[in-house]
């Protein structure tokens, strides 16, 4: 047995909320497969009494592969959405209609996602560490729900949603533009803070921060 199918037997399809990531996980199943194909090339058409022996092959191969699609796609749904699906001739057809269910409060979903990473910003005095967990937090929910955002569009906005105390580092940044991860960045930040605190405060707060639990 597959062990990737475990992604989705595990992770049933019962409602919108979890579309895109019930969809991902398939086509990594079905990439294992090496049956992603059976989604997108359109069924052949029926066999005529003198189809080439190449064409009777064609056509099991399709008809296989669609099979085993159908089995994995009516594993990992719901007993409601079996019942709605089982009938379908195709699996690309099962998809399609999921897609037409659930496409639209994933989209919604995913809208108000990308808002909500878009409306962050730290707070005076706000640690960088708890700021940048939430960064985080948004921008994997969004990407979960399927959205494309650009990666030095995604740091800039990050960091010119810094507060204040990291004005130099902004403008460090826009002249040495340096290719982050977003751990990378949260670390680069925290250590950013600490030099800002001694400069405000003198070794001796270094000291007492170090010394405090993290």
């Amino acid at each position: 047995m597959n062990p990737l199918t475990l992604l989705l037997t595990n992770n049933k399809l019962e409602n919108g909320d979890k579309f895109n990531e019930w969809r991902r996980n398939l086509d990594i199943v079905l990439q294992y497969e090496r049956i992603s194909w059976v989604l997108t090339e359109n069924e052949p058409t029926p066999l005529s009494g003198d189809a080439t022996p190449e064409q009777v092959q064609q056509h099991e191969r399709w008809q296989n592969a669609d099979k085993t699609t159908n089995c994995y796609i009516l594993a990992s749904v719901s007993d409601m959405l079996q019942k709605q699906i089982a009938c379908m001739k195709t699996a690309s057809a099962m998809v399609h209609h999921l897609h037409e269910m659930f496409g639209v409060r994933t989209r919604s979903a995913r809208v108000k996602a990308i808002q909500t990473f878009h409306n962050l910003r730290q707070k005076p005095g706000e640690p960088v560490r708890d700021y940048m967990m939430k960064v985080i937090s948004a921008v994997t929910e969004a990407e979960m729900l399927g959205a494309d955002m650009d990666a030095d569009t995604q740091m800039i906005m990050i960091i010119n949603s810094l507060n204040s105390s990291f004005q130099q580092f902004k403008l460090d940044y826009e002249l040495n533009s340096k290719d982050y991860t977003l751990s990378e960045l949260m670390n680069t930040l925290q250590n950013t803070e600490e030099i800002l605190n001694i400069k405000a405060h003198g070794p001796e707060a270094n000291v007492a921060s170090s010394s405090a639990p993290r």
